[in-house]
């Protein structure tokens, strides 16, 4: 009966002792989330201005490095296609010198040594009228992909004719998960 007695003894004890332990375990895990949820909650509205602040501030930069890379490359580009322009125009008047003019058969309102000073002034100002078109349309286009490449960012711009951002607001990001629900059932 002693053994039966001393072995309830230890069993109890130790009973005790892990409901104890599992309380005490319970109870600073408790206290530790607390803890965590004061640091959270004591993080300050200057941390979190100066937070969306920086970024702003690295959104816009990489705005301006988009928009300075997409310049050069139009000025490029341009600069491309005068030149093909020009080297175009040198082929079909060295092409033009090897026919002799007895042969050469061409309306008269096509040599530029035929034509006014108004049908000179006239085709330059279409050309500029077209370029002016052309430029418009890049901006618009540009302009365009900003606000698109602001979404998928996290962010709404409102911009001004020349480009500049007016207001910006923050939006929610939609869930990366897909959703449970089934769009196309099967029959």
């Amino acid at each position: 009966m002693h053994k039966i007695s001393s072995f309830l003894n230890i069993l109890i004890i130790s009973l005790v002792v892990a409901i104890g332990g599992f309380f005490f375990y319970t109870k600073s895990e408790k206290e530790a989330q607390t803890a965590q949820q004061v640091q959270v909650n004591e993080m300050s509205s200057q941390d979190l201005d100066s937070i969306v602040n920086k970024h702003i501030k690295e959104t816009a930069d990489d705005v301006l490095r988009t928009k300075i890379m997409t310049e050069k490359s139009m000025l490029e580009t341009r600069k491309k296609l005068a030149k093909l322009e020009q080297q175009r125009q040198i082929k079909k008047d060295k092409e033009d010198a090897s026919v002799p003019l007895e042969r050469q058969i061409r309306k008269e309102s096509q040599r530029e040594s035929d034509l006014t000073p108004a049908d000179i002034i006239n085709a330059k100002l279409n050309s500029k009228n077209q370029q002016d078109s052309m430029d418009e349309a890049d901006k618009k286009e540009y302009a365009r992909q900003w606000i698109a490449n602001a979404r998928e960012q996290g962010y709404l711009l409102e911009l001004s004719e020349d480009l500049e951002v007016i207001k910006y607001t923050p939006i929610r990001k939609p869930s990366q998960q897909e959703d449970s629900a089934v769009s196309n059932p099967s029959d």
